[in-house]
């Protein structure tokens, strides 16, 4: 990395296009994977700072000197390797799904891709009234807002019939639900059912635990 090159090189793109809000970086952040100082030129122009950045792992970047310089955002278990994987993000109104093409294993790229447009399309259809007492915890797209409100999307419809049901006969006991479920028409509870169960449940990432060992003489 030249810091003067690397400079001008945004220097130069700024001109072209002052405008600009978002920067991607398709990689090859230094020359050598494991040399900090390169990723200290990398960041030494002052503009870097004023802008948003989404990278991706370049062939000269497999190290894990690259994540620990950059945070990727719902980083997914597939295209895995030592820097990173593939992961998503959404700016604006556009949702970009980023590669780690230095993993080969295209199978893993494609799942990638498949379940993150399923994990992140619109709600199907237009929520039925009686679903803005559901939103509150369950959201409109039908996943629970924190862990203990359970999901909604994606569920069968005769279960979720079923359910609501048995919430309003007593036979399942929540105070909360039977206050919301009293009011329901079975007009009602059919619209819930059916809307819910369309929607898709969106992918859930869990990073996985990093370990880290030293040793001491």
């Amino acid at each position: 990395m030249r810091p003067y090159g690397w400079a001008n090189t945004l220097d130069e793109a700024f001109a072209l296009y002052p405008e600009t809000s978002l920067i991607l970086n398709a990689g090859d952040f230094v020359d050598s994977p494991d040399k900090e100082s390169e990723y200290d030129a990398y960041f030494e122009p002052e503009i870097l700072a004023s802008y948003p950045t989404a990278t991706a792992v370049g062939n000269h970047d497999v190290a894990v000197n690259y994540r620990n310089h950059f945070n990727e955002p719902n980083l997914s278990e597939y295209g895995m390797d030592e820097a990173g994987s593939d992961y998503y993000f959404t700016y604006g109104n556009v949702l970009y799904m980023v590669l780690n093409a230095n993993n080969l294993n295209n199978e893993e790229h494609v799942q990638f891709l498949q379940e993150t447009a399923a994990a992140t399309a619109d709600p199907v259809g237009k929520p039925p009234e009686a679903a803005a007492a559901c939103v509150a915890c369950h959201g409109t797209d039908g996943i629970g807002i924190i862990g203990q409100y359970p999901t909604l999307s994606g569920q069968y419809a005769d279960y979720l019939e079923r359910a609501l049901h048995d919430y309003k006969r007593g036979n399942r006991k929540n105070e909360v639900m039977a206050g919301f479920v009293g009011t329901l028409t079975e007009t009602d509870i059919a619209a819930l059912a059916a809307y819910y169960s369309q929607q898709q449940p969106k992918l859930e990432v869990i990073p996985k635990r990093r370990f880290w060992f030293s040793s001491r003489d």
